[in-house]
Parts: structure tokens; sequence; C-alpha cells
């Protein structure tokens, strides 16, 4: 019998917290983390650095769920389906609550979300799922020490010396298309998979390895602010290293953890809160929830910034719950029986 690993679901749900977070931070006191000051900065970059780690969370997670799972095209046309519904759903509120003309270029941008980048995320994972059964061929056919070196070359090359602010633009891509790093993190969940790995054995040392870390991430802001240089250079990002190992040492800590299936019910909307809530309503969500950039110079600021994310979550959530029951059951319904002829076909050239 398959062993349930409801942990990751649970996961997944933090992981989004932690972007909300940071996309409300980003969207509301950007300015104070460009300045480096003011007494909720610490917690503003926490909550911003927490995003990125979650980032790379949700691509090892990926690769550990994709590892060994056979192609198929449904999969990508669900997600593309959830991301037009979202794309034209959130276009048509903007225009209707007059916060944007209509013009021939955002109905484009509305219409074809993945080539506007309007979702940087679904972007990069449409064009990389359809190179998964290469990936995963690459993980199931090296040798664990193989795949260790090029696993261990590739972050050396584009998160370590990036990190020390070597080899900036070598073969990097936009950042809004970050290819390199999702296939290096999308091969490290496949090896942790293939190889059963749990991480530390000792689960405090992961928390404390975690914590020090991440506080001297932040620790290290105002000292780069004094040398005069651009703090969050070092470590915003998801090729930066600290970024890379907490995510690792967050993903094991989820591990040992036992959950209800209950936790399915919350985590299938995961991706719907993301796209609901990563757009051109997050404003207009602040707004309605009564969040500004003044809140970043009160006491209760970490208060407000934590009742936000668990009030963009769960309306979000509660849209996604909405669609999931109908639109989408009507669709993948009504096209089932064309992408599985589609899929046999793909299947039919390619071996994979």
């Amino acid at each position: 019998m398959k062993e349930k690993e409801n942990w990751i679901e649970l996961l997944r749900v933090v992981s989004m917290f932690m972007v909300i977070g940071r996309h409300i931070v980003g969207a509301l006191n950007m300015q104070e983390l460009l300045g480096g000051g003011g007494q909720n900065y610490i917690i503003a970059i926490a909550m911003f650095l927490g995003g990125d780690i979650a980032n790379s969370i949700f691509i090892i997670t990926t690769g550990y769920l994709m590892y060994n799972k056979q192609f198929h095209i449904r999969r990508i046309v669900k997600l593309w389906f959830e991301v037009e519904f979202y794309s034209v759903f959130s276009y048509l509120v903007i225009i209707i609550m007059g916060i944007e003309k209509i013009t021939l270029k955002s109905i484009i941008y509305a219409i074809l979300p993945v080539g506007a980048c309007t979702y940087w995320f679904f972007s990069t994972y449409f064009v990389m799922s359809f190179f998964f059964p290469l990936l995963n061929y690459i993980a199931q056919s090296l040798s664990k020490k193989k795949l260790k070196g090029i696993l261990i070359i590739g972050l050396i090359f584009f998160s370590v010396l990036p990190t020390m602010g070597y080899g900036k633009n070598w073969l990097k891509p936009n950042e809004n298309f970050p290819v390199f790093m999702f296939t290096l993190l999308y091969l490290l969940g496949g090896y942790i998979k293939k190889y059963n790995l749990h991480g530390i054995k000792r689960r405090e040392i992961s928390v404390l390895l975690f914590i020090i870390i991440g506080v001297v991430c932040i620790v290290s802001v105002p000292l780069y602010t004094i040398m005069g240089l651009y703090p969050l250079k070092f470590i915003w990002g998801l090729d930066r290293t600290a970024i890379v190992i907490m995510g690792g040492l967050l993903f094991f800590l989820f591990m040992r953890i036992n959950v209800s299936d209950k936790i399915i019910v919350i985590s299938r909307t995961v991706f719907g809160v993301y796209l609901f809530h990563n757009g051109p309503l997050l404003n207009l969500i602040l707004r309605c929830l009564g969040l500004t950039s003044e809140l970043y110079y009160t006491k209760e600021y970490i208060i407000y910034m934590l009742l936000g994310s668990i009030a963009i979550f769960m309306i979000s959530a509660v849209v996604d719950t909405v669609r999931i029951y109908t639109i989408e059951k009507v669709l993948m319904h009504i096209t089932n029986s064309r992408i599985n002829a589609i899929n046999a076909k793909l299947l039919s050239w390619i071996d994979i």
C-alpha cells in the first residue's frame, strides 16, 4: 500500500502563506525595504525572504512528486484552464471597477498570461513541464554519485557564486524565467525522492540551522547598508544560497509530520490562492482589507501582516473552491476524452 504523504500538502499550504506575506510586504513597503529603515524593517525583511524560501520549496516539491510519474498532458491543461480563468477574471474586475482602461495590449496579456509572464512561476512551470520526463530520466539513470555531482556543481555556479557577486549574468535568463535554478531544484527534489532522504536525523539541529541562517541573513542587511551595498541583492532571489538551504531544511522538517487527509481540502486550492491574489487584484484586495503602507510605522505591523495573510488565503481559497466544483469540473468533463487522445499521440511520438 502506497504511503500517504499528507505532510507535503501541509507544507504547500504553509508555503503559500509565506508567499502571500511576501506579496503584501512587496506591494505596501517596497520603498521601505529599498530604503533600509523603519522600526519594522527586520519583520518586513523576514516576510519578504520567506516568499523566496517558499518558492524554492514549491519547486523541490514538484521534483519530489513528479519523480517516477508518467507524463500526462492533463496536468498541464488543467493548470492552463485555471490560469486563464483567473487572468481573465481579474482583468474583467479591474475593467468594470475602472481601475484600468481597455487596450489591445491589456486584452492580449489577459488572454495569454503565460507569454506575458503575468504569473512568473506558472510561465516557468509550463515550459519546464514539457522537460519533466527528460529531467526524470536524468535523475533515474544517473548514479547517486553523478547526480550529486551535477547538483553540487550546478549550485556552485548558479547559486553560490552569484550570491557572492560573481557570474551575475552568465547563462542567467530573465529573472522572471529562472530556468536553471528551477531545473536544479527540481532535480534536488527527485534526488531526495529517489534515495528516500530524510535530512538531518535530529530535528532540533535542522530547526537551529534554519534559525541561524535566517538570523544571519537579516542581521547582514544593515551591515550591507553601512558598506554602501544594496543589501537585498545578496539574500533576495530564488538562486541565493541561503534561500536554497533554508528551503531544503524546511522541506525535511515537514517530512516527519503526520497530517490528516483533511488537509487536502485546503491544499488543493493553493495554486488558485496564488493566482487570485498575485496579480491585478492584489492592490484592490489590500485596500478592501484596510492594509496600507502606513501600517509599517505602527507597533501592530506584524499582527496586521499575519491577519492580512490569513484573510487573503481564506478569501482566495473560497473563490477557488467554487471554481473547482463548477467551472473546472465542467471543463475537464467536456475536454477529458480529447485530452486523453492528444496525450496518447504524444506518447506514440516520443518515448516519455
